[in-house]
C-alpha cells in the first residue's frame, strides 16, 4: 500500500473507531461491547508504521472525553499508556500468534479500565463493575479479527 493510502487508512480507522465506541447499543449488548478506540490505538501502536500513536492517542481520548462528558483527560491518560506499553512491546508482540497477541494485550485492556474505574470513582462518577471490565474481554477475543481486518485492508507495516 502506498503511503498516503496508508495514512488515509490510519484516519479512517481512528474515526470509524471513534463513531463505534460513541454508539450506544440496546440494552445488554451495550453492558459488553469492545473498546474499538483501544482496539485501533493498539493496533496502530503495534504493526503501523512510525507515526505519532502518542500524540493521536492523546488527542482521539480528549475527542473521547468531550464527547462521552467523563473527566477530561480520563480516556487520554489510558489510551497514551497503551500507546506507550504497545509501542514498547511492538518487538515482542509483533513476533507472536494473533491469539497470543490478545492474551498479552488482555492485561494493558484491564489496565486501561481499571484506571478509568479509579478515576470515575476519584470524580464521584458510578460505574458498574461489571460493565467498566466485561469490554475488555470483548476486545481481547475480538483482536485477532480486527487485526485480520485491518491487516486484509492493508495496515500491517511489512518492513
Amino acid at each position: 500500500m502506498s503511503r498516503y493510502g496508508l495514512l488515509l487508512l490510519f484516519v479512517l480507522s481512528l474515526m470509524a473507531a471513534l463513531a463505534l465506541q460513541l454508539i450506544l447499543l440496546p440494552g445488554p449488548l451495550n453492558l459488553g461491547g469492545p473498546m474499538w478506540l483501544v482496539l485501533t490505538i493498539a493496533y496502530w501502536a503495534l504493526f503501523g508504521p512510525n507515526y505519532p500513536v502518542l500524540l493521536v492517542a492523546f488527542c482521539f481520548g480528549l475527542v473521547a472525553d468531550v464527547a462521552t462528558a467523563t473527566p477530561l483527560g480520563e480516556h487520554s491518560l489510558g489510551l497514551v499508556l497503551v500507546a506507550y506499553a504497545c509501542t514498547s512491546l511492538r518487538v515482542v508482540l509483533g513476533r507472536y500468534a494473533l491469539l497470543q497477541q490478545a492474551l498479552a494485550l488482555l492485561p494493558m485492556f484491564l489496565l486501561y479500565n481499571l484506571l478509568l474505574f479509579w478515576l470515575d470513582g476519584m470524580a464521584h462518577h458510578p460505574s458498574d463493575p461489571l460493565a467498566r471490565f466485561l469490554p475488555a474481554f470483548t476486545s481481547a477475543v475480538l483482536w485477532p479479527l480486527y487485526c485480520m481486518l485491518l491487516d486484509a485492508l492493508g495496515g500491517r507495516d511489512e518492513q
